[in-house]
């Protein structure tokens, strides 16, 4: 994996970001 910082790469980092806070927040609720 490169780490060249390409427009695509940051979305998708952003993208993942978003998804990993929700799938936390998704699993804490279900917890409590």
């Amino acid at each position: 994996m490169s780490q060249m910082p390409t427009p695509w790469s940051s979305q998708y980092l952003c993208a993942w970001k978003e998804a990993s806070n929700n799938t936390q927040s998704l699993i804490e609720g279900t917890r409590h």
